[in-house]
Parts: C-alpha cells; structure tokens; sequence
C-alpha cells in the first residue's frame, strides 16, 4: 500500500513537472522569445555605432556651415579611408561578438612580405603585381587558422588571435632582421609596377572627385550596410 502510495505520489509529481517543462514552450522562454523588428534593430550592437555616428554628424553639421558640404566631407573621408576599409571588416567581427587582435600587426606584417619580396627574392625581385596577391593570400591564411583554431579548440577569439599577435609581430623582427638586416627595407619604389600602384592606392589616381581609396572605403560600407540589412530582414 506504501508503495503503491508512492507511486502515485511520483506520477502526480512527475504531471506536475511535466506541466511546468511544458510551461517553458518556446513562446515562454525569454530567450528565444519573438521579438518585433523595431525591438531587435534597437537591441542590435551595431546600432549604437550608428547612433552615435548620426549625432556626432549632427552636431558638428549644426555647428558648422561648411561640414556637410561634399568638400568637407571628402577631407575627412580621404583620412579615414585607409583605416576605415580594414575597420569594415573587423566590424564584423565585433557584432559577431568575436575579436581579431592580430589585424593590426598583420596589416605591417602583409607590408614587410611585399617590401622583402619585391627587393630580396630572385635576382632583381618580383613583381608587385605578385607581391600583392601573396600578400593577401598570407593575410587570408593567417585568418583562416585563426578561425580554425577558434572553431577547433573552443578557445574564445580573443586568446587565439592573441597568440597570433604575438607570433605575427616576432616573425616580422626575425625576417626583416635575418633577410635585410634592419627593420626597414629601402627601394621599394623601384619595384616592378609601383608607380601604378602608388597612383592606385597612394591616393594619386581619382575617381571623378573622389580617390580610389575613398571610393573603396564608401563602397565597402555599403555592401557592409547592405549585408547587415540582408541579415535583419532574414530573421524577421
């Protein structure tokens, strides 16, 4: 009889509880609750940036007469361009809620590959048009083991591309010192294709008003905004 009252005492409970885990549907969990496309534009970490873009923007325009203009506004987009174009990336990064420490170190480290090889490799160097690409092609490496590490360790992205800092950075010392004996490389400008390539990315060529590099930089932000707005409407 004791038994059987337990029994019973354990399927009501077990009801009960089964009840309450039914109370957690989906709909119920504040976690994985439907939120309505205004609520989750404003919980989105990207919209601060935007925020405060707009009101800064708004601000100095206010207070200036001449900060909206199309001059204006091109002096400062030709000295936020070279940042601004890697800093498009690595935004997507930071909304992703992951880091990247090693871009920075990387950018030198791309430099010191196509300086040594255009100078040092073969008899009279190569190419920039082949310095470039391989440059790019290490820099695409790099990111792809971190990510593999990332993905493979469970070992948050901040720590690896740490490491990665670090290697990076000692790399640059032992081959700039070991291949040209300084830190600095000279003559690069006698390299194969540089004077296009100045004129391209040296802000010398233009694109009606604009520089190449200015125009990348808008360009880049676009498709960014683009792909943000992609991604928006997808989990709508």
């Amino acid at each position: 009889m004791f038994f059987e009252f337990d029994l019973e005492l354990i399927e009501f409970v077990g009801d009960e509880s089964v009840s309450e885990v039914d109370g957690l549907t989906p709909s119920g969990d504040e976690r994985i609750t439907y939120r309505g496309p205004i609520k989750r534009l404003l919980v989105s970490p990207e919209i601060g940036a935007l925020i405060g873009a707009v009101v800064v923007w708004a601000f100095f325009w206010g207070n200036g007469d001449k900060f909206g203009t199309a001059g204006s506004t091109a002096n400062f987009l030709d000295v936020a361009a070279p940042l601004g174009i890697m800093a498009v990336t690595v935004a997507l990064l930071m909304i992703g809620g992951e880091f990247d420490l090693s871009a920075g170190v990387m950018t030198g480290a791309s430099g010191v590959t196509i300086a040594l090889m255009a100078k040092y490799f073969t008899d009279g160097g190569i190419s920039l048009w082949v310095c470039i690409p391989a440059a790019f092609l290490l820099a695409g490496c790099v990111g792809w083991w971190n990510g593999f590490l990332v993905n493979r360790t469970g070992l948050p992205s901040f720590i690896v591309t740490l490491g990665s800092f670090f290697v990076i950075k000692g790399a640059n010392l032992v081959f700039s010192k070991r291949i040209n004996s300084l830190v600095n490389v000279a003559d690069v400008d006698k390299a194969h294709g540089y004077p296009f390539f100045k004129a391209l990315l040296g802000g010398e060529n233009s694109f009606g008003d604009m520089k190449y590099r200015d125009v990348t930089f808008i360009v880049g932000g676009l498709l960014f905004g683009v792909l943000m707005m992609l991604g928006f409407m997808e989990q709508a």
